[in-house]
């Protein structure tokens, strides 16, 4: 005897929040991570773009150790098609592109309403996605050519989030407070780290 079932999958489609737009991502195990990292940092909507990869298969959902199941959802067929359903002026896309015209990401300030543009992990955004928006990049040394997918969004994600790490990242969409650290048994008062920076990032 054989059961043969046709499912449909539903998602609560993403809200005018700040969140993340992936355009083309063609590795489900990268869409589940970034999935990963939108929860961690106190984000809950998700947008992909184009001939994006599975949002519900199971090697996403295994890679985002469950993330996706908090997540709200949509997909449009490009920038144009999620711009018009995104059309408040005060909405501004930062577009990560390796780009002549590109900004360094440490000097924007981020504005009351974002997206995060992310394009494939080979061929990156178009140049023509440029006029909706303002085109960023991550500064790197110059010893590798760019910085993969999941990486960068994270580093995105971090800098429009909060950056001074001590941030609590709790319930709603990206509803930030202000965290006391918490001081490490015989720690004493204005004791600075080991010294290392990150300040390429």
């Amino acid at each position: 005897t054989y059961l043969v079932g046709v499912f449909k999958t539903v998602h609560e489609g993403v809200r005018d929040k700040n969140h993340v737009v992936l355009d083309r991502v063609s590795d489900m195990g990268n869409l589940g991570n970034i999935s990963r990292s939108l929860l961690a940092f106190g984000l809950h909507d998700l947008v992909t773009l184009g001939d994006s990869c599975d949002f519900d298969h199971p090697r996403t959902v295994r890679s985002s150790m469950g993330a996706v199941f908090h997540l709200r959802y949509s997909h449009y067929h490009n920038l144009e098609e999620y711009r018009r359903a995104f059309p408040d002026p005060n909405r501004k896309l930062f577009l990560f592109m390796l780009d002549p015209q590109a900004s360094p990401l440490p000097g924007q300030a981020p504005p009351e309403k974002w997206s995060l543009v992310f394009g494939n992990e080979g061929a990156g955004l178009d140049p023509e996605a440029k006029r909706y928006g303002r085109p960023v990049f991550i500064p790197q040394s110059e010893e590798v050519d760019s910085l993969n997918l999941t990486t960068a969004c994270a580093i995105g994600l971090y800098h429009f989030m909060g950056k001074d790490g001590s941030r609590d990242f709790g319930e709603g969409n990206g509803d930030l407070k202000k965290k006391e650290p918490v001081k490490e048994k015989g720690q004493k008062e204005g004791r600075e780290g080991n010294g290392e920076s990150l300040s390429r990032i």
